[in-house]
């Protein structure tokens, strides 16, 4: 009876949330911890910083490969834990590309800049010429607002189809 039950967004959602949690909540500790006395201002500090802030993305990628490999490898494999592990994986790759992890190194010291302040090692500064507190806040929300929810959804959606598919087959047999 159990194992027939449609997946809960709750379900889904309790995993995806603490996977999330526990992972934006070692990085921004240790970006903080690392970040705090630094500046980047020279090009040439620019450069240390894209090479660190890549080492950490990377770090929480594997990461989200390592929570997804676990989920697949240690609760048995199938194709509904196979769509959880992806849906978690692809849910950290929205958190890392949010920009969250600068939302909390704010928080943690208090607060955004303020919105005249150009957020010139953010990679979209590049690529429009400006980025502050504002558009940053914006396209975290966007993100984690709009996307990660549809990820949640679709997800669902694939697993309880799934899940009716295979309990149809299985009383036709």
């Amino acid at each position: 009876m159990y194992r027939n039950r449609p997946v809960a967004i709750s379900d889904l959602t309790i995993i995806v949330i603490l996977t999330i949690m526990l992972d934006i909540a070692v990085f921004a500790m240790v970006d903080f911890q690392v970040m705090q006395h630094q500046t980047y201002q020279l090009p040439e500090e620019q450069e240390a910083y894209n090479v660190y802030i890549f080492w950490v993305s990377a770090t929480m990628l594997m990461f989200g490969i390592a929570e997804a490999a676990v989920i697949v490898v240690i609760f048995r494999f199938s194709p509904i834990r196979f769509i959880l592990s992806g849906t978690v994986l692809l849910s950290t790759i929205i958190v890392i590309f949010s920009g969250l992890e600068d939302i909390i190194f704010f928080a943690i010291q208090g607060g955004l800049p303020a919105d005249n302040v150009n957020w010139k090692w953010m990679w979209q500064a590049r690529v429009w010429g400006f980025w502050n507190s504002t558009e940053q806040a914006m396209w975290t929300i966007f993100w984690l607002g709009a996307v990660l929810p549809i990820v949640l959804f679709v997800s669902i959606k694939i697993m309880n189809t799934y899940k009716v598919k295979m309990t149809t087959l299985r009383q036709e047999v």
